[in-house]
C-alpha cells in the first residue's frame, strides 16, 4: 500500500508508530495526513507530536483545509519535514471558486511539492486527470508539472525527502 491519510485529530497520537501506516509502509516515518474539517485542538500540538515521534509530514490537500492557517503552513514547511500535496481537481476548479483562490495562494506561496487525486471512484476520472495535468503544465510548464507529479512524489517513495522541493511558480 502507498498508505492512507491520516487524520490529524489526538487519537493519532495515541496510536503509536505500530499502527500507523507510512507512505509505502516504509520504515522512514512519512505520513499522509489530513486535517480535520472542525479541528478539536491545535493543530500544531498533534504536528509536533507527531514529529517527535519522528515522522515527516505530507499534508494532502491543504486548500481544502478550512482551519489551516497559511501562515503556520509556511513555518511548518520551512522546518523541512511537512511537505504539501494540492488536490488535482483543485487546479480546475473542481471544489469551487473559494478552493481554487486557496490553491493559488499555498503555490504563491511556494509551499506546494506534489499534486494527486483524492477522488474516490473512477467516473469521469480520466477526463478530470488529463485536464488537470494540462492545466499544470500550462500554467507551470513540462519542468513544473514533472516535479509535482513525478519527481517529488519519487523521491518520496525512495525515501529521499532531503530532494523534495517545493514549486516556484
Amino acid at each position: 500500500s502507498l498508505g492512507s491519510e491520516v487524520a490529524l485529530e489526538a487519537s493519532a497520537l495515541e496510536l503509536g508508530r505500530e499502527n500507523l501506516v507510512t507512505i509505502g509502509g516504509s520504515e522512514d516515518g512519512v505520513l499522509l495526513v489530513e486535517f480535520p474539517w472542525s479541528p478539536l485542538i491545535p493543530p500544531e500540538e498533534i504536528v509536533f507530536g507527531l514529529q517527535s515521534m519522528g515522522y515527516s509530514l505530507v499534508i494532502a490537500h491543504p486548500e481544502r483545509s478550512h482551519g489551516l492557517d497559511l501562515e503556520q503552513l509556511e513555518g511548518w514547511v520551512q522546518s523541512g519535514t511537512v511537505f504539501t500535496q494540492l488536490e488535482l481537481g483543485s487546479f480546475i476548479g473542481l471544489y469551487g471558486p473559494t478552493i481554487g483562490r486557496r490553491a493559488e495562494l499555498i503555490l504563491e506561496r511556494q509551499l506546494v511539492h506534489m499534486a494527486a487525486t483524492d477522488l474516490h471512484g473512477t467516473g469521469n476520472l480520466s477526463d478530470t486527470l488529463d485536464q488537470a495535468i494540462a492545466t499544470i503544465e500550462e500554467r507551470y510548464g513540462p519542468a513544473g508539472r514533472r516535479l509535482l507529479l513525478e519527481d517529488n512524489p519519487r523521491a518520496l517513495l525512495a525515501g529521499e525527502i532531503e530532494h523534495i522541493e517545493a514549486l516556484k511558480p
